[in-house]
Order: C-alpha cells, then sequence, then structure tokens
C-alpha cells in the first residue's frame, strides 16, 4: 500500500529540513568570527585519561589554532590526566603543553584547574579524545567580547559520515538539549569559580547530568549563554551516545 498525501507531506518537509540543515550546517562550518585579541589570559584545559589513542590529534588540533598563533603569549595551554598508563602523558609533555596530574574524577579536574588557576580570565574545557577546526577557538572566544556572555558551548559531532547528517538536523544550530558540553566549552573564571561542580557524581552513571545540565542551569542564572555551531568533533560512537 503505497503511502497517504499527507504522509507524503510530511515525509517530503522532514526531507527539505534535513537537506537545507544541512546545507546551511556545511555553510556556517567555513563561518569565522573576526579574530580578536582575548583581553586576558585563555587557559585551554584538556582532560584526559588513558587517551594515547586520540590525544595526539587533540592537541596538533589545538596548536594549530589560529588565534593561538596569532597571540601565543595570551594562552596557557594544560592537560589534566588522571593518571594515565597508556604513554598519554608522555605525548601530551612532547606536544608541550603543562601536564597536571591529578586523583582520577573528571569533575575534580574541572573544579581544580579553575581554583589553580585564577589567573585565567577564560577556561576552555575540552577532552582529549576531540578536536577542532582551526578557527574553532577564535570563534567561541569572539563572543566574550559581550559582557553579559559567561559561557559558550558548540556543536559536537561524532566524526563518522555516516551519521554527521543525522545528526547536524539536532545539533547544528541550536541547543535543543540545553547543555553546555563537557568536551567542548568555555567559560568565565569568574562564574565558574561561583558555580564549581558537586563532586559527589565523579564517575556515576549520571554524572553528566551535573557536568552538562545543572551545569548549564546554574550558569544561565549569571548570564547568557552561546551556542556557537562551528563543530568540534569527536570519536565515533556507538547508538548510545548519538544524542
Amino acid at each position: 500500500m503505497g503511502l497517504s498525501m499527507n504522509a507524503k507531506n510530511i515525509a517530503g518537509a522532514i526531507l527539505m529540513l534535513i537537506g537545507g540543515n544541512n546545507l546551511a550546517f556545511s555553510a556556517r562550518y567555513f563561518y569565522k568570527h573576526p579574530l580578536v585579541e582575548p583581553c586576558g589570559t585563555v587557559c585551554v584545559q584538556v582532560f584526559s585519561y588513558n587517551e594515547r589513542e586520540y590525544i595526539e590529534k587533540c592537541l596538533s588540533s589545538i596548536l594549530e589554532q589560529d588565534i593561538i598563533r596569532a597571540y601565543p603569549n595570551r594562552f596557557r595551554l594544560q592537560v589534566f590526566d588522571g593518571g594515565s598508563t597508556d604513554g598519554t602523558i608522555e605525548v601530551a609533555k612532547d606536544y608541550g603543553f603543562e601536564v597536571i596530574v591529578l586523583e582520577r574524577g573528571k569533575l575534580r579536574a574541572r573544579n581544580y584547574s579553575v581554583v589553580a588557576y585564577p589567573e585565567c580570565w577564560v577556561h576552555v574545557h575540552v577532552d582529549a579524545d576531540t578536536f577542532f577546526p582551526s578557527w574553532w577557538l577564535r570563534n567561541v572566544l569572539w563572543h566574550f567580547q559581550y559582557p553579559d556572555v559567561v559561557a559558550v558551548t558548540t556543536a559536537r559531532l561524532y566524526y563518522n559520515p555516516l551519521l554527521m547528517p543525522i545528526m547536524t538536523v539536532f545539533r547544528g544550530f541550536y541547543n535543543f538539549e540545553r547543555k553546555v558540553f563537557g568536551s567542548n566549552c568555555a567559560v568565565r573564571h569568574d562564574v565558574f569559580m561561583e558555580n564549581l561542580f558537586d563532586t559527589s557524581y565523579d564517575g556515576k552513571e549520571n554524572m553528566v547530568d551535573e557536568e552538562e545540565i545543572r551545569f548549564y542551569e546554574r550558569l544561565s542564572r549569571y548570564g547568557r549563554i552561546v551556542y556557537e555551531p562551528t563543530p568540534a568533533f569527536t570519536r565515533t560512537c556507538t547508538r548510545k551516545y548519538l544524542f
């Protein structure tokens, strides 16, 4: 039995949405905000634990950021590691990053990276299995010229050509999930200090609720959270991590 006319219209509208969104996302992917010198020290802080397979691509993409190349004295590059035993620490040192080894616990490490480094104007937090186009950080930091902006998070796409067209519909232009993605975000130091993580969630199944959802809700009381469409890419994933 063929589809009814109404069903065909709905299917057609969905296909147009997917096609149009993907086309627009492709154009937005290459958009670059003006290159603006940061007004304070930006700490780019990578969080790792046994990430030898991925971290080299992450650190390489950070070193290739055009804004870091333009204003190297404005940036502090750090890796916070939970005691890796697979060579992750050695790779980070080889790439010239400052390495801080801490007790395991990502929320604890993220809090430490803020409390211990008050000289940072903005903390850029990224996961070690994430990598970026060379203008990603330029576009993220551009938003902080507005004093009401307290945080920026960006589209996060899993690096799989078969999945990316689907994911751009859900993560291309709007933060439907109302999250600050722990794998790729930037937060002003003063606001972060007022909204440190509850480390009792560390390592638990619902840790992401604290790290991404509750954190978003708390930050939003202090100012505007910007969703920047320039994507960060992370490892190929299983179905449970799609949306």
